[in-house]
C-alpha cells in the first residue's frame, strides 16, 4: 500500500500538484511509521521510513512550507543516523543516507531555508566522504562524491563565496 502510495504522490509531485501529493505521501509515510515502530530492529523500515520522510518532504517543498520541512528534515536525520550507526559498512544504505540528505537540502534552498539546506548538505558530504573512505573499491561511490562537491561549490561561487567555492573545488 505505502509503495503504491508513493509512487502516486510522485506522480502528483510531477504534475506539481503539491497538497494532493502531500496527502497521499503522508498516508505512505503513516503506513511505513507504524511498521518501523513495530518492528524497530528491522533495519529495512527504517531505511522506508527514511524514503517515506524524503518524500513528505519533496511536497513540502513544492509548497513552500518551511517550518514543517525543518522539523521533516530534523526526523530524517535521526533516521538516517541509526541507519549509518546500526549498518554503517551496508554500502548501498550509505549511498542512500548521503543521497537523501543532499535531496533534502535542496528542497530546504528551495523553499528558502537556504542555511538549514547548508548546514545538511554539509552532512550529505560528510556522508558521502564517510562512504568513500569505508568503501575505497566502489568507483561510483567517489564518482558521486565528486559530484556532490563540484555541485556544493557551484552554488557557493554563484552565491559570492568564492572561497568556499576554492575550498571545495579542491577538496
Amino acid at each position: 500500500v505505502s509503495t503504491t502510495l508513493t509512487h502516486l504522490g510522485d506522480i502528483l509531485v510531477a504534475l506539481g500538484r503539491a497538497d494532493e501529493a502531500l496527502e497521499l505521501h503522508q498516508r505512505a509515510l503513516d503506513v511505513v511509521q507504524r511498521l518501523a515502530e513495530e518492528c524497530p530492529e528491522k533495519l529495512e523500515w527504517q531505511r522506508e521510513l527514511a524514503i517515506r520522510l524524503q518524500r513528505v518532504a519533496q511536497a513540502h517543498a513544492l509548497r513552500g512550507s518551511v517550518e514543517p520541512l525543518k522539523e521533516l528534515s530534523a526526523r530524517l536525520g535521526a533516521v538516517l543516523a541509526d541507519i549509518a550507526a546500526r549498518a554503517p559498512d551496508h554500502a548501498e544504505w550509505g549511498r542512500m543516507r548521503a543521497q537523501v540528505l543532499c535531496d533534502v537540502a535542496g528542497y530546504l534552498e528551495q523553499a528558502g531555508a537556504p542555511e538549514e539546506g547548508a548546514r545538511l548538505r554539509a552532512q550529505a558530504l560528510a556522508a558521502q566522504e564517510d562512504l568513500v573512505a569505508r568503501h575505497p573499491d566502489m568507483p561510483d561511490a567517489q564518482r558521486e562524491l565528486s559530484v556532490m562537491l563540484n555541485a556544493h561549490a557551484e552554488r557557493e561561487r554563484v552565491a559570492g563565496r568564492l572561497p568556499e567555492a576554492q575550498a571545495l573545488y579542491t577538496r
